[in-house]
């Protein structure tokens, strides 16, 4: 699964209020091994009900989204969201809510760095092709 997520999980303190609309919202493209049944679904309106630390450099953010599906949009579903070392980022979707969906095993992602377009050598084969 790929795709493009918007994240303003940023301060603890601004998040621990059963709040959000715009905390957490991502497009996330699925297709089959075989290349075939692409789609998208979308995770929205993600509400946060509880914020922890597994250890000192990861975020654990629990709450529910709203989760667009091919019957149409499933809402308050379990959901959890963890930051690790502010680069990769794991999404739990309760797999029963969504009726294994998305399987049994977590959606990983990384945050994009900016400096890796600018980079010389990336630049240099771009170039070339």
């Amino acid at each position: 699964m790929v795709g493009n997520w918007r994240s303003n999980i940023v301060n603890d303190t601004n998040v621990q209020n059963n709040q959000s609309s715009d905390v957490f919202n991502a497009a996330i493209e699925m297709i089959r091994p075989d290349g075939t049944a692409r789609h998208t679904h979308t995770i929205i309106d993600f509400v946060i009900s509880s914020v922890s630390h597994p250890d000192n450099k990861s975020t654990l953010y629990n709450g529910t989204s709203t989760v667009s599906l091919q019957a149409g949009p499933a809402t308050d579903i379990p959901t959890s969201i963890q930051k690790s070392n502010d680069s990769v980022i794991t999404i739990n979707i309760d797999p029963e809510s969504v009726d294994n969906h998305f399987g049994k095993l977590p959606i990983y992602g990384n945050r994009a760095d900016p400096q890796f377009m600018h980079n010389s050598s990336l630049s240099k084969i771009v170039q070339v092709n």
